[in-house]
């Protein structure tokens, strides 16, 4: 039987969401961390007899998680976002970048994470009492541990070890696209665009007709402060910009709607007409500004997310 305070169960949770590995020694009492790319711990001098292991959430859980925070939320604006968010490729990165400019609803998540994670800790501690801790199998163990970690890098910002992380993915799968723009994105987030440039330029050649790692060539393209000119494209990809034509676009989108929009829903309309998107939300949001002439502000704010903006009635 396992004595923990409730200390040790807050310690616990915090070790397990930061992307620790987290042991507790029922002998001694003490709780034990390792992160995964430790080489300081050596396992062969662990008792293990007397070794608990608590687990992190897996892939599923921290969904699941973020599910359970957005359904809470009051704020319907937020929470329309955040269930697009969720629905789309990348929820662990766009939603964690959302909540990050989301004001005070980034501290909200954090202790809802926190209570959760506590709540997580405390059934594993039943579980062990009865003694009924289902097996993964080695397959699905894997798996789970590589999103575990990645939603954990993410959320701490650490570049350097999503970098390890998804290279080493990429290397182990050569064939699978999807590990390959997970390798490409965090390479241009470690600011490594000539490398990203040649990890995609042929695997883009091959699969130009499904528009794979357009994205990302273009990111990197941004970062070494060239065009799309630059690129040798098989298929020239429809790049908008801030100007006349995007202007032309979102007036386009305010046709037939009769209330006030969000810039990000005049955002995820351009997404729909473009491979990609020379700009964010923000930008965007300052840019429409200037056209005063063609948009009413319905709602000013300092927040660009909760600007709501009409199309101007022709007189």
């Amino acid at each position: 039987m396992i004595e923990l305070t409730e200390k040790q169960i807050e310690d616990i949770a915090d070790f397990l969401d930061c992307g620790l590995t987290c042991l507790y020694n029922k002998k001694t009492k003490e709780l034990i961390t390792i992160t995964e790319f430790d080489d300081s711990t050596n396992p062969d001098e662990i008792e293990w007899d007397d070794i608990i292991e608590f687990e992190r959430m897996n892939s599923n859980d921290s969904f699941e998680l973020m599910a359970d925070f957005v359904e809470q939320l009051n704020d319907s604006y937020l929470k329309e976002k955040l269930i697009a968010i969720l629905n789309n490729s990348k929820p662990f990165k766009n939603f964690k970048t959302q909540i990050d400019n989301s004001g005070e609803y980034r501290q909200k998540w954090f202790d809802f994470k926190n209570k959760k994670y506590i709540n997580y800790v405390k059934s594993q501690i039943e579980a062990i009492y009865e003694d009924e801790i289902p097996e993964l199998d080695f397959d699905q163990q894997i798996d789970f541990e590589v999103w575990e970690i990645e939603a954990s890098l993410y959320e701490q910002e650490d570049w350097i070890g999503l970098l390890d992380l998804h290279k080493r993915q990429a290397e182990k799968y050569p064939t699978d696209l999807h590990r390959q723009e997970d390798y490409a994105i965090a390479l241009n987030l470690n600011k490594k665009y000539a490398e990203t440039i040649k990890l995609l330029e042929p695997l883009y050649r091959k699969n130009y007709e499904i528009g794979f790692g357009v994205s990302e060539i273009m990111e990197a393209l941004v970062g070494l402060n060239k065009t799309e000119d630059d690129f040798d494209w098989v298929k020239k990809p429809t790049i908008l910009k801030l100007d006349e034509k995007t202007i032309n676009l979102c007036a386009e989108f305010f046709k037939r709607k009769r209330k006030p929009r969000s810039v990000s829903e005049i955002y995820s309309h351009l997404l729909t007409k473009a491979d990609y998107l020379n700009f964010d939300e923000g930008s965007l949001a300052k840019y429409i500004l200037n056209f005063s002439n063609l948009f009413d502000i319905i709602e000013e704010s300092s927040d660009f997310q909760n600007i709501q903006i009409k199309l101007k009635k022709k007189k």
